[in-house]
């Protein structure tokens, strides 16, 4: 979601592939220990303990279960039980392309009828995130106590239950830690850190822990490290008015990638919405025939049969390419029919989904399906994006965006904190602080990307403002904030703009 590149690229509203991977696992030596590679972790199954292979040895209660969520994009296995039969241990991997609070959230709405306790402790480390989840389920009149084990790997969702009935609980709750822990200390490769310590779950490690009671209360629940608090004293939004002779426009700074729980958007926002009797956007992606453009361009976007990405760029970048797709658990040969800018928009386009961000709730988006009656603006072509997508076919631009792509995840929650209250000034520290214009390369993308767009956007406003027109107008984020952007462009040509 940098302002350099992607809050561009994606305005595009184009997907160049959706990644679903597959997901083997596998018992490995003395068929106690099961390794899944895709993932990056491994489980031991105690001595004691029956192994068994989902769905087959499953109880009998669970194996209808384990047959209708097996899929090519879940992997269930009944891992195990203890040598009574009175105690279990499953696990599901899923490929799910949501953060992992929707992840639990999603579990929990499926199954919250049937749950009669629900406690969730969130731990972060090592920038890993594991939710550690109680609950008791009445199954044929017997009362079962669960505990999960959930984890984010790789880019998947990792889910170990282990259950016995209730009044044997405290019994095995030993062995659930143990085995708990053996999860979540696994390596996810050998050169990366351990997915979480034994300090995120000691009980008294109070500082990093945080306690949901998310079936009495609904609190909203955040999974990533404390927000700091970007909007003391601010309550404005990413919108200006823009004043002209006989009417006004209002300029709204988009999240092409967004998520549901960025909605609904505040009271301000809409009214200035209702009020205009146009939409301005940059391109509309409803509009006739894009999506016939953009299958088209996507086509173009690829090299001919027998080509590929590695043949036009050095090997250096490329293997920095390839270390970035096998931390992410993803094949190289999805990236590889791609020139280097169908590249970028397939990378990002990646990553944002693995962040939990979809088009489908973009903010442009969410507009045009509102629009109903109101007549559309557009303030660039289809054919102009694509002229300006075709010209960044280098390496340059490819290295470039690869900075980019992988320093995003930490400063997203900032970027989205700063943007929901209008803090301009962190949005323009957020969005600049890493480009260094000295180097050619870099100025040369930001003209093209931003500046000289910037100057073609500020004239179409000001031509609707000459023609009495009143514009609710969606443009991406970074084309409102800094040193020449269009709210900068039109304040030189004499408008007077309010931050709303």
């Amino acid at each position: 979601m940098k302002r350099s590149v992607i809050l561009f690229f994606v305005a595009l509203c184009i997907s160049c592939a959706s990644y679903k991977p597959q997901i083997p696992g596998y018992f490995k030596n003395d068929e106690r220990l099961y390794v899944n590679e895709k993932a990056g972790f491994t489980i031991r199954i105690p001595e004691e303990w029956k192994v068994g292979i989902s769905p087959k040895s499953a109880p009998p209660a669970f194996k209808t279960t384990f047959k209708a969520i097996q899929t090519k994009s879940i992997e269930a296995l009944f891992l195990g039980m203890n040598d009574n039969e009175r105690a279990f241990t499953r696990c599901i991997v899923q490929a799910y392309d949501s953060t992992l609070e929707s992840y639990f959230k999603s579990i929990y709405e499926a199954n919250k009828n049937g749950l009669s306790t629900v406690r969730a402790d969130f731990y972060k480390g090592k920038g890993q995130e594991l939710i550690v989840w109680s609950y008791s389920v009445k199954i044929s009149n017997n009362e079962l106590k669960f505990v999960d084990y959930i984890i984010n790997l790789q880019g998947l969702k990792a889910r170990f239950s282990f259950w016995t009935l209730s009044g044997l609980f405290n019994d095995y709750q030993k062995i659930f830690e143990d085995i708990g822990m053996s999860i979540c200390i696994s390596d996810t490769t050998a050169d990366t850190s351990i997915v979480c310590n034994y300090a995120f779950l000691a009980k008294d490690s109070v500082e990093e822990q945080r306690v949901i009671d998310y079936a009495t209360d609904k609190k909203e629940l955040y999974f990533s490290e404390e927000p700091q608090d970007f909007c003391e004293g601010l309550n404005n939004a990413c919108l200006w008015k823009v004043a002209g002779p006989t009417s006004v426009c209002y300029l709204f700074g988009s999240i092409h990638f967004a998520k549901p729980e960025m909605y609904p958007l505040k009271a301000i926002i809409e009214r200035a919405f209702d009020s205009s009797d146009y939409l301005g956007v940059e391109i509309n992606s409803n509009g006739k025939d894009i999506e016939q453009k953009s299958k088209e361009l996507i086509r173009e976007g690829m090299y001919p049969t027998g080509d590929m990405l590695k043949n036009h760029i050095s090997p250096e970048l490329n293997k920095k390419i390839e270390d970035y797709l096998t931390s992410k658990a993803i094949p190289a040969s999805n990236l590889s029919p791609f020139r280097p800018w169908c590249a970028v928009l397939v990378l990002q386009t990646m990553q944002l989904q693995a962040l939990g961000y979809s088009a489908d709730y973009g903010i442009d988006r969410y507009f045009l399906k509102k629009a109903k009656l109101k007549k559309i603006l557009e303030l660039e072509t289809f054919e102009e994006q694509k002229a300006l997508l075709l010209k960044m076919d280098k390496e340059s631009y490819l290295a470039y965006s690869m900075k980019e792509i992988t320093s995003i995840e930490p400063k997203i929650n900032g970027l989205i904190s700063a943007w929901k209250c209008g803090n301009i000034k962190l949005l323009d520290e957020i969005l600049f602080r890493d480009i260094d214009n000295a180097v050619p390369e870099n100025a040369a993308i930001m003209d093209a990307v931003f500046y000289k767009r910037n100057i073609k956007m500020a004239e179409k406003v000001s031509q609707y403002l000459s023609a009495g027109q009143k514009c609710f107008i969606v443009v991406g984020a970074g084309h409102l904030i800094g040193k020449n952007s269009v709210v900068d462009l039109l304040e030189k040509k004499g408008y007077l703009l309010e931050q709303l």
